[in-house]
């Protein structure tokens, strides 16, 4: 069995020495002026929990989001999967590709190519591999409470954020605003889904005195800090995986409050359906979160295949609000900046970090601004009582090619000092990844779109 190995001409040269040096077992085949993308042996990858494929090949450094990043997948060690060089590391590069024939036992078909034509079709084609990426959920606040679980049971709420953790602030009074005013009567039931060190959950017991109200946390120290700390009369603290479904009755729950914890369910489409369930007929959510859109734009195009960080997508909660009869209006964040650079895990250089704090700015004073792929949060509001704005939002069918084209599609929509930055931290992306020519061509061609570089 041969590995097709695609290399662009001009990185041939210098590929070939370190895949001798590597020993790779390897065969050479005479250059092509053209190579169809088309007519590659690909893989399809569907993402655990939602709504998202991608049919690819090798395709070397985008491959890397799911080598590294949360992900961790060996997958250059399946056979029967067309290589392709695009960029980055060579030495990486070659490295990946001795691992690959020595598990495979296959031999590398080394094929220089001058230019591409075509794109890689996404529906999967028989025989291929079909895999499922799985993800990791755990709470990066959680060594941050462990750490400073006494600091924080002896400390008042109200000093939390000043003197030890992030994400530790009190919410309810924007809840009180966004959402409590749509319901047709005063809440009974209140549950804050990922309630964490329960500062919401009490401000939410403090404004409905009548209604009973549930902090679900499955951290022990932020629950033990939690019970410390708030004793008010109708509320109750509970230890709750969030990936499990939640243990009240159907259409018991009048108000429900997530506020970025979602991202931690491990099967997103499972848990959407569970929490619509388990919703009032004429209940609310209160959906706040990271939104993935964010990372496929301002990560583009390290987030070709996948981004390096996972974020929940609002077609997974949009749709299962719509399967039980709700709405969903989409807002921008109104619990912190809209557009938070500090959100991404790729390197950004000092300019464009400083760009996107001045565009954070910039939006902020905007009266009414809509939601867009570049803001890094975003409110859902679920409910029979708020109207439906998702048309136009929403990128399509889940494939990996649907979101970008929609994410950067919307690039003419965003103010022209956002669209300014997001050419130059794309373009700074391609230079770090060592995106050539063919490279920059590919991403074109797989999304469709021109707002690239």
């Amino acid at each position: 069995m041969l590995t097709k190995v695609y290399i662009p001409v001009d990185d041939y040269v210098e590929l070939l020495p370190l895949i001798l040096k590597a020993r790779i077992p390897h065969c050479k085949s005479r250059p092509r002026p053209e190579l169809d993308l088309g007519d590659l042996r690909c893989m399809f990858l569907t993402f655990q929990g939602v709504d998202a494929y991608v049919r690819t090949p090798f395709a070397f450094p985008f491959v890397l989001s799911l080598l590294r990043g949360e992900f961790c997948q060996p997958m250059h060690r399946l056979g029967g999967v067309d290589w392709l060089f695009l960029g980055s590391d060579k030495k990486v590069f070659a490295a990946a590709l001795a691992e690959h024939v020595e598990a495979t036992g296959e031999e590398a078909e080394l094929i220089p190519f001058r230019q591409l034509t075509g794109t890689v079709p996404q529906e999967p084609r028989e025989g291929e591999y079909h895999l499922i990426v799985p993800r990791k959920t755990t709470n990066y606040n959680e060594k941050s409470w462990v750490r400073n679980k006494r600091l924080l049971s002896d400390t008042p709420p109200e000093e939390w954020a000043r003197k030890t953790a992030e994400n530790t602030g009190n919410f309810a009074h924007l809840v009180d605003r966004f959402a409590t005013p749509r319901l047709p009567r005063p809440p009974r039931t209140i549950v804050d889904l990922g309630s964490g060190l329960g500062y919401t959950a009490a401000g939410l017991a403090r404004l409905h005195p009548e209604a009973q109200v549930f902090g679900l946390e499955l951290s022990d120290a932020a629950l033990d800090v939690a019970r410390a700390s708030f004793d008010e009369p109708n509320l109750t603290f509970l230890k709750h995986d969030i990936s499990n479904p939640l243990d009240f009755e159907e259409g018991s729950i009048d108000l429900l409050v997530s506020i970025n914890a979602l991202v931690y369910a491990c099967d997103q489409k499972r848990s959407a359906a569970d929490i619509f369930a388990k919703l009032s007929p004429d209940g609310i959510f209160f959906n706040h979160n990271r939104t993935g859109y964010a990372h496929d734009f301002w990560e583009f195009p390290y987030s070709l295949i996948w981004p390096l960080i996972f974020q929940i997508y609002p077609e997974t909660w949009a749709g299962a609000a719509r399967e039980r009869g709700f709405n969903t209006r989409m807002l921008p964040a109104q619990l912190s900046r809209r557009l938070t650079p500090w959100s991404f895990m790729h390197g950004m250089s000092q300019g464009t970090m400083r760009g996107m704090e001045r565009c954070s700015l910039r939006y902020q004073e905007e009266e009414n601004p809509e939601y867009l792929p570049c803001l890094t949060h975003s409110l859902m509001l679920h409910s029979r009582h708020v109207e439906d704005n998702m048309d136009g939002l929403l990128s399509g069918d889940g494939s990996r090619r649907e979101t970008l084209a929609h994410c950067l599609g919307l690039a003419p929509k965003m103010p022209d000092y956002v669209q300014e930055v997001a050419l130059r931290s794309h373009r700074e992306n391609a230079r770090e990844i060592g995106l050539g020519d063919v490279g920059m061509d590919y991403c074109r061609r797989f999304t469709g779109c021109r707002f690239a570089f």
